[in-house]
């Protein structure tokens, strides 16, 4: 039983963990302001993208600049489907195969890939 809750502190970051923390609170304070949960969504979804994906900075600001537009198309998509049944599932699933595909192109193109799919399936609500 010792062997199934046993936590490994060899694995343990106090860096990323400060990042995650920070990223919470953020999240949690433009929730209260906003009071929409879907850009909480969105925002812990690239927080967490932020604080695990390793790399050059200029490859990190080229996938944020990747994902600002695409979560800016995408926010424009679904403001003009509104809560239409078939046009948001056809969207989502062309964004969930089109963000799934990148990964041919890499990890950092399938996690900015991956954070606008939950930033698509959000965005309607």
């Amino acid at each position: 039983m010792s062997d199934l809750i046993r936590f490994n502190w060899q694995a343990f970051d106090p860096g990323s963990t400060i990042k995650v923390t920070i990223g919470l609170v953020v999240m949690i304070v433009l929730t209260e302001l906003t009071g929409g949960t879907w850009l909480a969504t969105g925002l812990v979804v690239l927080f967490a993208w932020f604080t695990n994906v390793p790399g050059l900075l200029k490859n990190r600001i080229g996938g944020m600049l990747v994902f600002a537009v695409g979560a800016v198309a995408v926010t424009l998509v679904f403001g003009q489907i509104e809560l239409a049944l078939w046009p948001n599932t056809t969207a989502i699933a062309v964004i969930g195969f089109l963000g799934t595909a990148v990964l041919a192109w890499g990890t950092r193109a399938f996690m900015v890939g991956w954070a606008l799919i939950c930033w698509a399936i959000y965005g309607p609500f």
